[in-house]
């Protein structure tokens, strides 16, 4: 396997277990890597349930980053300063990813400046031909990401960065599906 540098964003807001369980999958898909996680949560849940402490008992290869806000873009956003060099890609506390799935097919592919991969909704394949898609459905070489930024954090501002991402770079188009994305929701199977 290739060993190339990729940072995942993950953004939470009060749901730690389904933080925790996605750090684990993306840490045993990308053994090398390194996890941003920008937490949302209230003061008062922050202080109850201590994410950063069990981020620290998890692994050193993860940052915790206090974040006051509860906006997604925000976030993000934030996260993509401690990313410079290598790849970059973007990720929920509610959602699941194959990110074992999406290891393999970096490594077929080459690790391509910009990717893309099809995803699930509610259990319905879909692969859409345009940028109006899930953030987290996209792969960014660090370089590439910090040329298209900022993020506009306001509603729709996922698809505008998308959508000149698009316009900027053609992506090489992935074919297996490594987001699993539920109903907007909070719930974690």
């Amino acid at each position: 396997m290739n060993h190339q540098v990729i940072t995942g964003i993950f953004v939470t807001y009060e749901m730690n277990l389904g933080i925790l369980k996605n750090l684990k999958n993306f840490l045993e898909g990308f053994p090398h890597s390194t996890a941003v996680v920008v937490d949302n949560s209230s003061r008062s849940y922050k202080k109850k349930h201590r994410l950063d402490k069990q981020l620290k008992a998890l692994s050193n290869q993860i940052i915790y980053v206090n974040h006051e806000q509860n906006c997604r873009l925000r976030a993000y956003s934030k996260g993509i300063a401690y990313c410079n060099d290598g790849y970059v890609v973007f990720r929920t506390d509610d959602d699941y990813f194959d990110e074992r799935s999406l290891a393999v097919q970096l490594d077929v592919t080459g690790w391509p400046d910009l990717a893309v991969t099809p995803h699930f909704y509610d259990g319905l394949f879909e692969n859409p031909e345009s940028w109006e898609r899930p953030l987290e459905t996209m792969v960014f070489k660090a370089a590439l990401l910090h040329s298209l930024c900022p993020m506009q954090h306001t509603p729709g501002g996922d698809w505008r960065f998308l959508k000149k991402a698009f316009e900027s770079y053609t992506p090489h188009r992935m074919n297996d599906a490594v987001l699993h994305k539920r109903p907007h929701g909070r719930s974690v199977a």
